[in-house]
């Protein structure tokens, strides 16, 4: 499916998309960066739980649209809430059982802290932690010596040695 325009807001896309789906049962709602992923859990007649994501934007005319995916469609992020995670339960969808990995993955990631003088394993280097500058991180690569400042997001990756 893709992309559905024509609101004044996202608060009139959550409204809207609360209102269509009366075939299944809401049961959570939480939304992630900065509001533009809507993360819901609904669960089926058949009492089936799933994972829904609608991305939220605002197109270049200032109208706002949304698209929809549930976690069997391969959503390409992985910032869902883990207590949503854990509401949806179980599931037998090897695809789904993979994407939720990647979800906790991300999450445990994001928690890690580093302290200097730790060595940690990045893109196949080996970097010593010298120093924290704010929320980015002063290190030293082994190999050749230079010092890089590398920002949170980009050692995300990182693993320590």
């Amino acid at each position: 499916m893709g992309w559905l325009f024509g609101f004044n807001s996202p608060s009139e896309i959550r409204r809207d998309l609360n209102s269509q789906r009366t075939s299944t049962k809401l049961l959570a709602q939480k939304a992630t960066a900065y509001g533009r992923h809507l993360w819901s859990v609904y669960e089926t007649p058949a009492g089936e739980r799933f994972i829904n994501l609608d991305l939220i934007e605002r197109g270049h005319d200032g109208v706002w649209g949304y698209k929809s995916m549930s976690e069997d469609m391969g959503p390409c992020t992985y910032d869902c809430p883990l207590d949503l995670l854990d509401l949806a339960g179980e599931t037998t969808n090897e695809y789904v059982k993979k994407w939720r990995e990647s979800v906790r993955a991300h999450h445990a990631s994001k928690s890690r802290k580093f302290v200097p003088g730790q060595l940690v394993s990045l893109y196949g280097k080996i970097y010593r932690i010298e120093d924290t500058v704010k929320r980015s991180y002063m290190v030293r690569q082994i190999e050749n010596g230079r010092s890089y400042r590398m920002t949170p997001k980009c050692f995300a990756a990182a693993q320590p040695v």
